[in-house]
């Protein structure tokens, strides 16, 4: 078993190592290796693999001192991972420079930023192996956090972190909390200051209701037949019912196996919405001609499903699926 290397060796090696790389000092750079030492500097590629701190220094003069400038180097201290059996480290560090490159006409100059992990193996205070993994951080998709981000931006930008949510906002009436200031100013809108200086509901206030149902009918009329079934089932379930919005237009079919429909209502009820209840009266009043697949209370109309019926509504010959019948195919026939 051999002894581990020292946190404090590494970090100052690796601080020693930036700081050669920023000043492009190629005699710094080479006191920190060993006189055999091995320099991965890309892996699988044997141009750069440079042995013994001679090669080391002369790569050093040639890529470091002569193509590179403006350069910034931060070691991720806090990442560092050390071997408990043998003088092995891991570390990772940000870099970013402007670069020179050779035969490129007009685009001699690129800034180059990464990020990298290099494993590291010590003979005493000295590095013997160094072995480079870069991840580029180039391109409109790569969130680049600064060469001195802090812990928290540098892993929010590493793992793609959503954003955090706003800090909710509270009701000085109540000190109810809301998530937003539009769910505070609905609050609001549907509350009144109580006997006890809280928030309680206002039954005079509007609140309309969405009620969204997946619906399978094989009749003419079902705007209308559902329009009388919710008659028939009175305010015990919800108020007066104001508009239909369907995916598709039912006047475009006699019948249909799936249709969304989405009913709403003047007041949304101070109670549980029974929707089997609903669904297996709404069977029952329709004779079956309307049925139901599922249903559920929604903020908002069926709109996808209905842009996808406008989208493709344009190349369906619907008069043929009219359901008036064979009379308007004939008189399709005509004009064709």
């Amino acid at each position: 078993r051999m002894p581990s290397v020292s946190r404090d060796i590494v970090a100052s090696s690796v601080e020693e190592y930036g700081k050669a790389w920023t000043t492009q000092d190629p005699i710094r750079i080479g006191k920190i290796f060993t006189e055999d030492a091995i320099y991965v500097e890309r892996a699988f590629d044997r141009k750069a693999t440079f042995r013994g701190r001679e090669e080391i220094v002369k790569y050093w003069k040639y890529q470091i001192c002569g193509k590179q400038s403006n350069i910034l180097f931060r070691h991720v201290e806090s990442e560092m991972v050390r071997d408990a059996d043998r003088p092995i480290a891991v570390v990772k560090w940000l870099a970013e420079f402007d670069n020179f490159r050779e035969n490129r006409a007009g685009k001699g100059e690129k800034k180059v930023r990464f990020c990298q992990m290099a494993k590291i193996t010590f003979e005493g205070t000295k590095i013997s192996y160094l072995e480079e993994y870069a991840q580029g951080m180039g391109g409109s998709a790569v969130r680049w956090p600064g060469i001195y981000a802090s812990e928290e931006d540098l892993w929010s930008s590493i793992r793609f972190d959503p954003p955090k949510p706003p800090p909710p906002v509270v009701c000085e009436i109540c000190n109810g909390s809301f998530p937003s200031r539009t769910k505070l100013f609905a609050h609001l809108k549907e509350s009144t200051v109580g006997a006890d200086g809280i928030c309680v509901p206002n039954l005079k206030a509007k609140r309309d209701a969405l009620l969204c149902f997946s619906i399978c009918y094989s009749c003419k009329f079902p705007e209308k037949k559902l329009l009388d079934t919710f008659e028939r089932l009175g305010i015990d379930f919800f108020g007066k019912v104001e508009a239909l919005t369907w995916a598709v237009p039912p006047e475009m079919s006699a019948m249909a196996l799936v249709n969304i429909v989405t009913i709403k209502f003047v007041q949304i009820p101070d109670h549980d919405v029974p929707f089997e209840l609903i669904a297996s009266k709404i069977s029952e009043i329709t004779e079956n001609e309307i049925s139901v697949h599922g249903g559920g209370l929604v903020n908002r109309p069926c709109a996808p499903e209905r842009r996808e019926f406008e989208r493709y509504g344009v190349f369906i010959p619907w008069v043929y699926l009219h359901p008036q019948g064979a009379r308007d195919v004939d008189d399709a026939a005509e004009r064709l």
